[in-house]
């Protein structure tokens, strides 16, 4: 029986020493297309040579190029250098990736994740959808811009009126807004009930809010303007800014910015504590945060979404994205460089290299701080009215500018109805889509093919 168990105990031995052996990543110089080169190694290189020695990083600079060529297009250059320079990896901000993934450009790294259990669960979903296209993720993001409703307290508590909620609608927030609207008395400044970048330019101001509700300006080769959903909306705008409820960043009188707070309170009215409410990004998040307004007393909410998808609505931005070329000669050394970017190991120092920068991983710290993780609460990202439009040729774009700035202020004062403006609208852009549908020969070759 002894002589059994040893023999048993040999045998075990040897199967083990012939187990093959994991096999170790091949060192690999893994070539990277980024907008600076030296901001992406001061932010990203080094840190990922310190823990992985065995590799290193050939960086290809968008910046230094457009030097070198005294300027150009950007799109332009960044195409020419994938197709000249082949780069493993693509980490260049969020609109040259959006570029690239549909120009399909940009491997999908769904398969890859899975393989590795890359751990997605723990991305800020928005985030995530930001990064996909028709179901499958092609990106990888540390940091985001996120946006949120902020609220001014001792204004709501002055007026008895209930704080701002996370899932409002458009129409709730203005609604809320509207019950601030009052003319100054006397030497008093004005007051405001919402605050909105846009307001600058209510065409624009109405599509980003069109676009929560999934309402569509174009698609499939027609303009849709003239519709009872967005005459809805540019109504609302209209009422908003007549009312002086919104504050119309058209006709605010900026003081010259002597100092860092004059150029904050300028950027942010906000922060002047006469708005009672701003819808915008998370650098008003990092400034209230940042020392100097602490007689401000503020609280968040989430951007207003959907009321048919109420998990729609997020406005997030990935910063620098990683990509994995199509054509990357070194396909598997690429995706070690995003899984580290994108996981917990960067995460952790992120804090120590931008402190002020919202992580894309979220980390119990986040969830648990009640106003950062407002940012982190909505699921879908908005679909953007510029990327809508973006699809259309540059003469159509530039002629949807001037339409748009013929008809909507004349809206907006009441020389025309919204009505009517929305149908001017549309009809006079549509007319342009077809004109140069027509001269580049979309026209007639759509005849063809349906023949």
């Amino acid at each position: 029986m002894k002589k059994i168990v040893i023999a048993m105990s040999m045998v075990s031995l040897i199967a083990a020493g012939c187990a093959k052996e994991p096999e170790l990543p091949e060192p690999a110089t893994i070539k990277v297309l980024a907008w600076n080169a030296n901001l992406f190694n001061e932010r990203y290189g080094s840190f990922y040579i310190a823990t992985h020695p065995d590799d290193d990083l050939e960086v290809i600079s968008v910046v230094e190029r457009l030097e070198q060529a005294g300027g150009g297009n950007p799109d332009t250059v960044v195409d020419e250098l994938i197709e000249k320079e082949n780069p493993d990896v693509i980490a260049l901000p969020h609109n040259f990736f959006e570029r690239a993934r549909d120009k399909g450009a940009l491997q999908p790294l769904d398969d890859l994740a899975k393989k590795d259990k890359f751990d997605l669960a723990e991305i800020a979903p928005a985030v995530t959808d930001a990064l996909s296209a028709e179901g499958k993720l092609y990106g990888i993001a540390a940091t985001f811009t996120g946006y949120a409703l902020y609220y001014n307290k001792a204004l709501f508590d002055r007026y008895k009126i209930a704080y701002p909620t996370d899932y409002m609608s458009w129409n709730e927030v203005f609604t809320l807004a509207n019950r601030f609207a009052k003319a100054p008395a006397g030497n008093e400044p004005a007051e405001f009930g919402l605050d909105y970048p846009s307001t600058a330019n209510p065409f624009m101001m109405a599509l980003n809010i069109g676009e929560t509700d999934g309402i569509s300006v174009y698609a499939n080769g027609k303009f849709t303007l003239n519709t009872e959903a967005w005459e809805r909306i540019f109504q609302n705008v209209k009422s908003c800014l007549s009312s002086g409820a919104c504050l119309d960043r058209a006709k605010t009188n900026k003081t010259a910015a002597l100092n860092l707070k004059e150029s904050q309170l300028n950027a942010m009215p906000f922060l002047t504590g006469r708005v009672a409410m701003a819808i915008s990004d998370s650098r008003l998040f990092r400034t209230l945060g940042g020392g100097g307004y602490e007689s401000l007393e503020w609280g968040m909410a989430t951007v207003p979404v959907s009321e048919r998808e109420p998990d729609t609505g997020a406005a997030a931005v990935p910063e620098d994205v990683f990509s994995i070329a199509q054509n990357a000669p070194q396909p598997a050394a690429a995706w070690r460089l995003l899984q580290y970017i994108g996981g917990e190991d960067y995460a952790k120092v992120l804090p120590r290299i931008d402190p002020s920068s919202l992580a894309a991983r979220s980390s119990a710290e986040d969830q648990s701080d009640d106003d950062k993780a407002v940012f982190y609460k909505l699921q879908r990202r908005n679909l953007s009215p510029v990327a809508s439009l973006g699809v259309l040729p540059m003469p159509v774009i530039n002629r949807i500018e001037e339409i748009s700035q013929t008809y909507t202020p004349q809206a907006m004062s009441g020389d025309m109805t919204v009505s009517d403006a929305l149908k001017r609208m549309e009809s006079e852009m549509q007319s342009a889509l077809d004109r140069e549908n027509e001269n580049s020969g979309i026209a007639s070759s759509q005849t063809q093919s349906s023949e």
